[in-house]
């Protein structure tokens, strides 16, 4: 039986890679899409896969499980999540209505749990990966106690990614450091827990895409970060895929790592390189950012995925992706642009340096040509406006 697909998820690039791959494939797909004032879903509506697009404002995320129930639990759907968020939220589905669709799980743990980087970190220590020093600091109390066993500098992070954001990471060089950055993040959610991780001197990143069945794990090749993201810390801007022999003998502690989890699905990990050798740094349950480089380059991971979890005795793929060639996420790139993190001659370099980017596919070029449309204005009128407000800082006209 094939299956319909209803892709979940915001921020157009990642669901428009699971969008495209699986439309490529011939399956019927629906979106569930997560708005906030800026981020509308006209770019995923454009796309030539798509039947339907429910919105959802990002701010009412309890609507999701009327829609499931009402549309999508007839035992045809698929649920295909494309963020955090989306992999929370459908991993909360009652019991009753989970017997009625098609989704991602776990073998060993409540996804739930799983999504906590701190139950993460402990199995992948288990495997033998590196792992930070770390604490588990609350945010419901106004002044939260701080371990003593807290180095600094520190670097602080959501405990379930789906709770922040990037933005909401920070390295912290003392106490007061710290103390006020847990009071800034606090501000925009206080129901909910951060990591203290000892600081990291990272040298080099990667982030594996892959798929786990339920019994082994498919791994074709590793992505290389070229360029890192400035405002959303660690996210891959510019990359390529590299083969797996590239990580050495820590391939096969990913591998053990996930065998560990299991998890059954598609899956985003990141691996850290510093000086001090290579540390985990954490496992996303659902496709990553730069995930559709992968389908582009000869290996379709969203449709093995699928095709893995109706029917568990699928063999594995012989594919290997292309290699040797750049991508970019253009709207990873436009981000730090339009906020003044790159410059004009950044950005072109980038852009000339790439071979491709998440957003093009010329059988369907309408999303790429809507994106444009939206964020050639928004990145002159932001770039004017941060331009303006930091001249007026130096000048001492304003303060920060």
């Amino acid at each position: 039986m094939k299956p319909k697909i209803l892709v979940i998820g915001e921020n157009s690039v990642t669901p428009m890679g699971i969008i495209r791959a699986l439309g490529q494939k011939g399956y019927d797909i629906d979106v569930v899409y997560f708005t906030k004032p800026d981020n509308k879903s006209d770019v995923i509506k454009s796309c030539r896969y798509v039947n339907r697009v429910t919105d959802i404002p990002k701010t009412e995320t309890y609507r999701f499980y009327d829609v499931i129930k009402k549309d999508y639990a007839d035992g045809n759907w698929f649920l295909f999540p494309s963020c955090d968020l989306s992999a929370e939220l459908i991993s909360k589905i009652d019991d009753e209505t989970k017997k009625h669709v098609y989704m991602q799980y776990s073998k060993s743990y409540s996804i739930p749990s799983l999504l906590e980087k701190n139950l993460q970190n402990k199995l992948a220590g288990e495997c033998g990966l590196k792992t930070p020093n770390e604490v588990v600091v609350s945010l419901s109390d106004e002044n939260p106690a701080i371990p003593n066993s807290v180095t600094y500098p520190c670097f602080v992070k959501p405990l379930v990614s789906a709770t922040g954001n990037k933005t909401e990471m920070a390295v912290c060089g003392n106490s007061e450091e710290l103390r006020k950055h847990l009071a800034k993040i606090r501000k925009t959610d206080s129901n909910r827990k951060v990591l203290v991780q000892d600081y990291l001197n990272i040298t080099k990143e990667y982030t594996i895409g892959g798929v786990c069945t339920e019994n082994e794990v498919y791994i074709p090749g590793i992505i290389k970060k070229k360029v890192i993201a400035r405002l959303n810390k660690g996210v891959t801007l510019m990359g390529e895929i590299v083969p797996n022999s590239e990580i050495g003998e820590n391939y096969a502690l990913v591998e053990a790592f996930l065998k560990k989890t299991g998890f059954v699905g598609m899956f985003d990990l990141e691996l850290m390189i510093t000086d001090n050798g290579c540390y985990f740094g954490e496992l996303n349950l659902r496709a990553g950012g730069p995930s559709y480089a992968y389908t582009y380059l000869g290996c379709n991971l969203p449709d093995f995925t699928v095709r893995s979890i109706m029917d568990n005795s699928e063999p594995v793929p012989k594919d290997k992706p292309q290699q040797g060639k750049f991508f970019v996420n253009p709207k990873v790139l436009f981000e730090d642009y339009r906020s003044l993190l790159i410059s004009s001659k950044e950005f072109k370099e980038i852009l000339s340096g790439s071979d491709f980017n998440l957003l093009t596919d010329k059988s369907d070029p309408e999303p790429e040509k809507v994106f444009m449309s939206q964020v050639k204005n928004k990145v002159q009128y932001k770039r004017f406006k941060r331009f303006v407000k930091n001249t007026l800082i130096r000048a001492g006209l304003l303060h920060k």
